[in-house]
């Protein structure tokens, strides 16, 4: 399945060469062409689908999940209306900024990922390689080991058995795949989902994401006019967040029986009320395309601060962790030691 990236590009450069006068079929047959192979792959499948008269939005609803349904059912309405080009344009607009908060998302993540690995590493080969040859001289002298010098003595020769590493490959690989078939099920990913929302800081970040998305996509549809229910739906499986395309059901429900969009979004319960405010001043004012932009810059905003706020949290908690392991490994190996002293004066 190609990258964001892949996907930011595409539409980039199909909307610069469409308004160039470039045939579609002939673009897609350019854009055929690059290091991004499954973004070429799809490319060119696309090309020989409208080449044998399918449009772009039928080539592009063809080649799930690669495109969306917002995709092609915003080109659809770019096809029918004749914007096509506006619409490529702002599907390119659209890619890039929802590209920019995941790196926004993984940078912020990368450094304490980083150091909690390096947390492991520590302990997987401090206690076996640098101290298994200590612990067998205090074993050898005599002394009783405390409880703790047991317990690390016990685990660092256990780590340096065949059987350690055996259990590790057999943990991550039993770990994966649970993972993924976890991941796969609609019902576990959404107790997943709302687990995160309710964790204390975890579940400010996950909203933020999940409502500067869902405002984004939602801004676009309603500038190029989709319908409001239909609007609705894309933007909220745009999120990729399973809380928010279910709750969304409340809202169209609630539209459709004649409420106002403010109240129909309200009618979730996932939307806070600084979104619900600004949506209502939008259709009073009969702005809402602009109320709703606004909101997507406020939420991506808040999602910065958001996450400089969870890593400046995080660095020090993993920095805590490695200080306890590194403690508990010298408690444990100076306790005997000097044990042993105190026996020879």
């Amino acid at each position: 399945m190609p990258g964001q990236q892949s996907m930011a590009v595409f539409f980039r450069s199909l909307a610069v060469m469409f308004q160039g006068g470039v045939t579609i079929d002939r673009a897609l047959s350019l854009l055929s062409v690059q290091e991004d192979q499954a973004m070429a792959e799809v490319c060119k499948r696309m090309a020989d689908q409208v080449r044998h008269g399918h449009s772009l939005s039928q080539a592009m609803a063809k080649n799930e999940p690669a495109f969306t349904k917002m995709h092609y059912k915003l080109v659809q309405v770019g096809e029918a209306t004749g914007n096509l080009d506006t619409i490529l344009e702002q599907l390119s607009h659209y890619e890039e900024k929802r590209r920019a908060t995941t790196m926004k998302v993984k940078s912020a993540l990368t450094y304490p990922a980083f150091l909690f690995a390096i947390c492991c590493l520590m302990l997987m080969i401090l206690p076996p390689y640098m101290l298994g040859g200590i612990f067998q001289v205090i074993q050898s002298s005599g002394a009783e080991l405390p409880l703790i010098s047991k317990v690390v003595l016990g685990t660092a020769m256990w780590m340096r058995t065949p059987t350690f590493y055996v259990a590790l490959v057999a943990v991550l690989v039993g770990g994966f795949y649970l993972g993924r078939k976890v991941w796969t099920k609609p019902e576990s990913r959404l107790a997943l989902q709302r687990f995160a929302l309710d964790a204390p800081g975890l579940g400010k970040l996950v909203r933020a994401l999940g409502l500067s998305r869902f405002a984004r996509a939602w801004s676009i549809q309603v500038a190029v006019g989709v319908a409001p229910v239909a609007a609705l739906q894309l933007a909220a499986e745009s999120t990729m967040d399973p809380c928010l395309e279910e709750d969304i059901s409340h809202s169209v429900t609630a539209l459709r029986d004649g409420c106002s969009m403010q109240a129909s979004l309200d009618a979730s319960g996932y939307f806070p009320s600084l979104f619900l405010q600004m949506v209502a001043v939008g259709e009073e004012s009969g702005g809402l395309e602009a109320m709703v932009s606004r909101v997507a810059q406020i939420y991506e905003g808040q999602l910065d601060h958001t996450l400089d706020t969870l890593t400046a949290l995080l660095e020090p908690f993993v920095m805590l962790v490695m200080g306890a392991i590194v403690g508990v490994i010298v408690v444990a190996t100076m306790l005997p030691m000097m044990q042993v002293l105190n026996s020879f004066s």
